[in-house]
Order: C-alpha cells, then structure tokens, then sequence
C-alpha cells in the first residue's frame, strides 16, 4: 500500500516538471553564462546552501561526491523549483516575473554499504532569459536597441564516493549540455517603416567536466550506553575542488537587415548580411570551484555547518556576450534539528531547518560589485517508517530561500528573489538479497 502510494507521488512530479519552464528570468543572467545552478536539494537548501562537510545516510547531498560513502539506502530524487524575482531597475516601479523548473532528478545507492556509494542523474547548469531596451545615438541618428536572451545549460552527472574509516573521497563527472542566445535589434525612431538590423548569436556547449571532495569524520565523545538514547557528537570537515576547463563550444551568428511591420509593429527580416557562420568551434573556460566546510553534530538529531565557497569567473567570457565578470564567493551558515525520529508524535519525526548565506556574484553591473545575501528555511516531511530501522525513509523535503542580488547603496539594478523547492525523496532496500530458512 505504502509502495503505491509512493509511486503515485513520484508520477505527479513527473507530470508537473513536464509542465513547467526551466528558465529564470532576470538581468543579470545577461552575464557570462547565466544564473548558475546551486547544485542543491531542499535538504541543503533550506540550510543555506552549505554541502562541503554535509553527509546523509538518507539524503543525497549534490555539493561534495565523498558524502556519497554514507548512503545507506537505494533512493530515487526528484525535485521542483519555483523562482519568483521582483525586479527594480534605476528607482523605477518594480516588477515581478516567476518561473519553475526541474531542480534535481537523481538515483542513488550503497554499492557497498557503508564502504562505496554511487550516483547518477540530471541537474540544471545554469538559467539565462532576459530582455531591456536602452536608446543610443549614432552619427546623431537616435535608435532603440533592443537586446533579449534566452536558454539553458544541463548536465548529466556520474559520481562515486568511497571510505576508509574516517576519510571519505569521492568524484563526480558532468557531460555539460545546452543552448543559450542572444538577439539584438536596433529599431529606429524617426520612422516606423525604415530598416534596422538584428543580430542574432547562439552558443552550445558540450563536454565533460569534473569535480573532486573529501571529507573527514571525528567522533567528539562516545556514549557507550545506547540505552540512555545517546548518540556520538561528531565533527565532519570537508572540501571539494573543480579545475577550471576549457570546453568546447560551438557558435553561430548572423545578421539581418529588418523593416517594422506596418500592422503588428514587429520586424521581419528582408536581407541577410554576408559574413555569417554556423556551429563555429570554438571554446570557453568553466569557473575553477573551491570550498571548505565544517559540520558538528548528533545524527538523526541535530546538525550544525559552515562553508565557504569561491568561484574563479575572470576567465570565463562568453562568445554571444561582451560583458566581463569576476569572482564569486559566499559563506554559508544552515542547521537542522529532527526533535525525535522514534516518537510517535508525527510533528517530532520532521526534521526542521534553517540557514543564510551572504557573499558576492560574479557579475560587474555598471562597474559596480554585485551583493547577494539570502536567508533559507524548510522541513523534512517524513513518510510510513521503515520496518527494517524504524526510520521514515521516503520524504517529502521543502525549502524556501529570501534574498537579494545588487542590493547594496550603490546599485541601481536589484532583485529580490523567493526561490521555493520541493524535493521528493522514494527511498527503500531494492538490491537486498533475500534469505530463507
């Protein structure tokens, strides 16, 4: 009975990631390539974002592969997102857009218990859409541009994470894929019938990339007596690296002669200008990622971390874009307290969560800096407990995030976002060899 219902979840979350947009709508995904994905479930989410020494036997953690040893139970994960961003640019009225998409479609399970543990799915890279007009001058001839940009960038991922008494290793390979564009149309005012020009620029990327972690676990104090219902208070350091790649990419670009269209207003093309060229070769460098994390704590019970995370941007350009970028980095501050996951008191079994984040994003907007603070919270919404360990293994995991991009004094352009996610976890024993008497 519970199996089926579990099934009849996950097939919702199919049939909503199906319905939803993957992109996000915001300025400033105009730069290099786009939002970046966080590479996070709810789980570390809703605990801001931390992931560096974060590990769950029950959970998987997308940040750092080592976390992967500990996995104890086959599990499948899917997970949404809804984005809602209110925008206000120059002072100006703000306005507010929304979008959803997949987060997060992985499986996972123990290849050796408590020894190797494996993954693999389907994560976002990263969201672009945009679109602003601006007026320009040329030759004393005013004009509108018009600039617009849309796509998205996935990855396919395979990671390992292995052990040997404290020390945890693991390694994650990505086969990065996508498709962002670029148009820029330039409109001129003195009369509605004259010609402008478009130029519209693509970019696809596909290879592979990698990234690294460890993690190390201390065990505090040990409480021999289990009967009194204590547990080891340990402490997890971790660290993950991802070099940064030249990959390969392929470029096309063309531009069009246009006229405005008498009845809709909207520009057709009536000539394509000499010097175009399509699926050019060329490539572009990924961020090198670093960071470092601390995680205290009981398990089951409660849970404290720290992270820091930098990305090295200043050599990343991209082929549709002009704009340069810099570095990024965040700290990272989440906790978790599950009251009791034995009670018979549904609300003591849901783990609750929360965490913030402060730090800077790697766009240069008017040659000014870019903020980004967010504070995030959210609940683990246990299912029927597992025969086998008492413990509620399926779950339903929720996290909300607040925060702001640009909001310091000196910015003119700022978004406050209100990102939601909802992952649903389905886990169980699927590869357990039965034994008879």
């Amino acid at each position: 009975m519970q199996k089926n219902k579990n099934i009849k979840i996950f097939a919702i979350f199919i049939l909503i990631a199906n319905m939803v947009s993957a992109q996000i709508f915001s300025p400033y995904s105009q730069y290099g390539l786009g939002i970046i994905h966080t590479n996070q479930s709810a789980v570390t989410g809703a605990m801001g974002g931390i992931g560096a020494a974060y590990s769950d036997p029950y959970n998987i953690n997308y940040t750092n592969p080592s976390a992967l040893a500990d996995m104890q139970f086959t599990s499948l994960d899917i997970g949404l997102r809804l984005n809602t961003r209110s925008i206000t640019a120059n002072q100006n009225l703000p306005f507010t857009v929304a979008n959803g998409g997949i987060n997060n479609v992985s499986f996972s399970f123990p290849v050796m218990k408590n020894r190797w543990g494996m993954s693999f799915g389907l994560l976002p890279y990263s969201f672009s859409k945009y679109k602003y007009t601006k007026n320009q001058t040329l030759n004393d001839i005013d004009y509108i541009s018009k600039v617009e940009g849309s796509g998205s960038l996935y990855k396919l991922y395979f990671a390992n994470g292995v052990k040997w008494k404290g020390l945890k290793a693991g390694i994650n390979t990505e086969f990065i894929f996508g498709k962002l564009s670029n148009t820029q149309y330039n409109e001129f005012s003195d009369n509605i019938n004259s010609t402008g020009s478009r130029l519209n620029r693509t970019m696809s990327l596909r290879d592979i990339i990698f990234n690294i972690g460890v993690q190390y676990n201390f065990i505090l104090t040990k409480f021999e007596n289990r009967e009194k219902n204590k547990e080891n208070l340990e402490m997890t350091v971790g660290a993950y690296f991802s070099p940064g790649l030249k990959v390969d990419a392929y470029t096309s670009e063309y531009l069009e002669a246009t006229k405005q269209s008498s009845l809709n207003q909207e520009p057709f093309p009536i000539d394509t200008a000499t010097g175009a060229f399509f699926e050019d070769y060329t490539n572009i460098v990924v961020p090198m990622n670093v960071g470092v994390g601390l995680n205290i704590g009981k398990k089951n019970k409660w849970s404290i971390g720290l992270d820091y995370d930098f990305k090295s941007w200043v050599k990343t350009n991209s082929p549709i874009q002009s704009n340069s970028l810099t570095d990024e980095w965040h700290i990272k501050l989440g906790a978790e307290i599950t009251p009791d996951y034995k009670s018979t008191k549904y609300l003591n079994r849901v783990s609750y969560r929360i965490g913030g984040h402060y730090g800077k994003a790697p766009f240069i907007h008017e040659n000014t800096g870019v903020s980004d603070f967010g504070i995030t919270f959210g609940f683990g919404i246990p299912f029927a407990r597992y025969k086998y360990t008492n413990k509620s293994l399926s779950n339903l995991n929720i996290a909300f995030e607040i925060g702001a991009l640009g909001a310091n004094k000196n910015q003119n352009l700022v978004e406050n976002y209100y990102n939601f996610t909802l992952t649903y976890t389905l886990s169980d024993i699927w590869f357990r060899k039965q034994k008879f008497d």
